[in-house]
């Protein structure tokens, strides 16, 4: 129990405080359909247990709702990155969001788009919905200028707030990296399976007894079910005010 306290004190500073480092040749995963990872941009990834976790379910998901088989790309990390803790993340959000009114006035045009958004604290919202924010105008754009002083403070990504906390995942580490410097080392591709995805998500679950109050699930099926990032990505789609202002095309 000491072993084990000890642990989850020590994961808590770094999620909070400290932060993580990814040494340079160190392995990143990201689940998804598209063949070839855009470095240029921001890209969700995970390490450890949290990859076995997309891997089944986050696989599922996208292959039921995009109808391809998704596939497990592996990135190499060409330099250090260091993910910021959640404090410093919050604390640089708010240094914008205090000091910059065209960057306040863009946050709250994004949390009130959407009443998911509504529910969370500001920057909880922000992190989970400006990533997909397209338009590459930094004057319309709050998640280019948070990540460009986050990145000139030495960061190359911060952790995704949504997985942690209101996906439905509950994942230990998930991560969004936007300065990472790596080359895509490979796919592979994916056969989801649904018997090793109820498995996988009832050891999960028994897993958080303990450690924080668990979401009302309706079995195994109902957690499978909580396409928090389809769903997401579908209401966006729908909004026009969202579209009209900040989906420019190129």
């Amino acid at each position: 129990m000491a072993a084990y306290g000890a642990n989850k004190g020590w994961n808590y500073l770094q999620d909070e405080h400290l932060g993580r480092t990814f040494n340079k040749g160190a392995s990143l995963y990201t689940v998804g359909t598209q063949d070839k990872m855009d470095y240029g941009r921001h890209f969700y990834a995970a390490k450890g247990k949290d990859v076995t976790k997309y891997a089944r379910l986050y696989a599922k998901q996208l292959e039921d709702a995009k109808g391809v088989t998704p596939g497990l790309i592996k990135t190499r990390l060409d330099k250090t990155a260091k993910v910021a803790g959640n404090a410093k993340a919050r604390e640089e959000f708010y240094k914008l969001y205090n000091r910059d009114p065209a960057f306040k006035s863009n946050v709250h045009d994004i949390q009130e788009l959407y009443g998911k958004a509504k529910k969370m604290g500001r920057y909880e919202s922000f992190n989970t919905y400006a990533p997909y924010v397209s338009t590459g105008d930094k004057s319309i754009n709050p998640w280019l200028k948070y990540t460009e002083r986050m990145s000139k403070k030495g960061f190359a990504g911060v952790q995704d707030v949504n997985d942690k906390k209101f996906s439905g995942y509950y994942s230990k580490n998930p991560m969004i990296f936007f300065n990472a410097k790596g080359h895509q080392e490979g796919i592979k591709e994916l056969q989801p399976d649904d018997a090793k995805a109820a498995g996988e998500i009832v050891k999960t679950l028994f897993e958080q007894v303990g450690q924080r109050t668990l979401p009302v699930v309706g079995g195994v099926a109902g957690a499978l079910a909580a396409a928090s990032h389809v769903g997401n990505k579908n209401e966006r789609k729908s909004d026009r005010r969202y579209q009209s202002k900040y989906k420019n095309t190129k």
